[in-house]
């Protein structure tokens, strides 16, 4: 090796051995401690600082800060949206859309990098700086958006396609949920969006909503008994049917037969109370016999007597 290598290699391996390292020099501490926006400008990058006692603590609570600023513009994005739609009479949020926010939360939070870090030489506590691009999360929500639409259409056109009313209610009750996923991604990306604007839906869950209902009046349904166990709960079911606009009738009017089953529930005693329990079983066929679904709901009911436990659960 000639000699005239050794200052090239010996400059890499300084180099090298600097990539990487934690700084902790008095001199060398970053703006970003007291300013985080002076290396990811908020026009950018969405970023979150934290402080701990070892360099894996400080990243975890520069994420979660940065998770807490994402769902806290989230959070008041929802709420003005949900106290507009109360005002309308309107409702595109469902009870888990917190819930659901959250996991699309977490899933944008894989793309959070840990930009830098330092280590007070003073008081041995560590700083980290995490940073999401705001370019990277747009292409993401967008293109997850844009996924949703497509999948939106296909559902609304198989609408036209089957002429089973049934069918066409599912349809687009699959849309409504796959256009308030949509909603829950419009809000994040409203979040990371310069403009605040994000990606404007054409479709409407108010009105498919209406356009479900106008549908589901025109369902005739028979409900009967499979067992007589079950007979007690014909007419409370027929009624639930009635309150939601489908039609009951009898069987020569029926496009479907809602089909009850209560075996009979089994009565225990444990530690001075009477337990019943047993699954209630719902299924649903058209009138040449077609299952269209099963479902079971299990109950309990307890009382201090075997008799009021009875009574409580003939009420359930």
């Amino acid at each position: 090796m000639e000699p005239k290598t050794f200052p090239t290699i010996l400059l890499i391996i300084l180099l090298l051995s600097g990539c990487g390292a934690l700084r902790n020099e008095a001199s060398s501490k970053p703006e970003w401690i007291d300013r985080p926006a002076a290396a990811y400008p908020t026009k950018t990058h969405i970023v979150g600082t934290g402080v701990g006692a070892s360099l894996a603590i400080a990243q975890d609570r520069a994420r979660a800060e940065l998770a807490k600023n994402f769902s806290v513009n989230i959070r008041a994005r929802m709420q003005d949206k949900q106290s507009y739609l109360h005002q309308s009479g309107l409702s595109e949020f469902s009870s888990e859309t917190e819930q659901q926010i959250e996991t699309h939360t977490e899933v944008v939070l894989n793309a959070v990098q840990i930009v830098d870090s330092w280590q007070d030489p003073q008081t041995q506590q560590y700083h980290a700086l995490a940073a999401l691009s705001r370019i990277q999360a747009l292409q993401l929500f967008r293109g997850r958006i844009h996924s949703l639409d497509a999948e939106t259409k296909t559902q609304l056109k198989n609408v036209s396609l089957y002429q089973d009313k049934l069918s066409q209610v599912g349809f687009i009750q699959s849309a409504i949920e796959l256009q308030r996923q949509r909603n829950q991604i419009q809000l994040m990306l409203q979040v990371v969006d310069p403009s605040g604007h994000g990606v404007t839906s054409q479709y409407s869950i108010a009105e498919l909503n209406k356009q479900s209902n106008q549908i589901a009046s025109n369902i005739r349904i028979q409900v009967q008994a499979q067992s007589p166990s079950a007979e007690a709960f014909v007419s409370s079911a027929a009624n639930s049917l009635t309150k939601v606009g489908i039609i009951t009738t009898d069987r020569s009017h029926a496009d479907y037969i809602l089909l009850l089953d209560w075996p009979q529930p089994q009565l225990e005693q444990r530690q001075g109370w009477y337990w019943y329990q047993g699954n209630f079983k719902f299924s649903l066929k058209d009138t040449n016999g077609q299952i269209y679904g099963h479902s079971e709901w299990p109950i309990k009911q307890s009382a201090t007597s075997a008799v009021t436990a009875a009574s409580h659960l003939a009420n359930k």
